[in-house]
């Protein structure tokens, strides 16, 4: 409704001006010219045009600034107080305002989780746990690359897994990290990345894969996500979810590996 209103504000607005050009335009043609109050009157009619119009830009620029991103002071305060936590290591710092969406303010919360972690173990809890929020993925297990291999660092719903524990060659999450390319995979039986029936080993027929890439487009590590709740299809939406949090995580885990590279 607002960008309706707006929208035909707008048009009013052009409008006007449109009928006053026209105005001034007739208003010009019939002036005598001998008369210099007659130009005194046009001089000051111009002028006025002038101010309405650059008036008129201004508020419309305005109004559309501010519909296209409403929240955004309430927003940035958010992030900046929470960063500000981080700094601190206020673990409980909350914001407390009314005006804030508590959902934003859940999932900034989320997102930062793993920047706190002091240890590649915490880090992979963090990560996890957002995943599974996230996504509902039940069956997760994160790799991390130890000198030439990847390495089981955490798991949830593995009972066979083990930490430490390499990750084979042939797998299909070291190939994704080997291209340091994602697989979203809906129903693996029919995934033109596979091209072959389900074997054992897979608990679900739909998973992703996303490989831990850092801003230098160096691959790190893989997650694998499946099973996910009631037996449903992960979706592109909770896959884009997953890997920007992925994302934002991984600047820990860089920082992380490079602590543990100078012990």
């Amino acid at each position: 409704m607002r960008k309706i209103v707006d929208f035909l504000l707008s048009l009013v607005i052009v409008a006007l001006v449109g009928v006053w050009v026209y105005r001034l335009s007739g208003l010009y043609q019939a002036l005598p010219r001998n008369e210099m109050m007659s130009y005194a009157h046009f001089t000051v009619e111009v002028w006025l045009f002038t101010f309405f119009l650059v008036a008129s830009g201004v508020v419309v620029m305005w109004m559309w600034a501010v519909e296209k991103n409403p929240h955004a002071s309430t927003q940035d305060l958010a992030k900046e107080v929470k960063r500000l936590s981080l700094l601190l290591d206020r673990k409980d710092f909350q914001v407390q305002s009314l005006a804030t969406d508590e959902q934003e303010i859940r999932r900034l919360e989320l997102f930062l989780r793993p920047l706190r972690a002091m240890t590649t173990t915490e880090w992979a809890t963090s990560v996890i746990e957002g995943c599974f929020v996230l996504c509902g993925a039940r069956r997760i297990s994160v790799f991390v690359k130890r000198m030439d291999d990847l390495v089981l660092v955490k798991s949830m719903g593995l009972p066979e897994a083990k930490v430490g524990q390499k990750l084979a060659l042939e797998d299909l999450a070291f190939r994704m990290y080997q291209k340091q390319k994602r697989l979203f995979v809906t129903e693996i039986e029919t995934h033109p990345e596979i091209a072959r029936p389900n074997r054992v080993g897979y608990a679900s027929h739909s998973f992703l894969i996303i490989p831990l890439v850092n801003y230098q487009h160096q691959a790190f590590g893989v997650i694998n996500l499946t099973e996910k709740e009631n037996a449903a299809v992960f979706t592109q939406g909770e896959l884009e979810m997953v890997c920007h949090f992925l994302m934002i995580a991984s600047y820990r885990l860089c920082c992380l590996l490079e602590e543990e590279k100078d012990i």
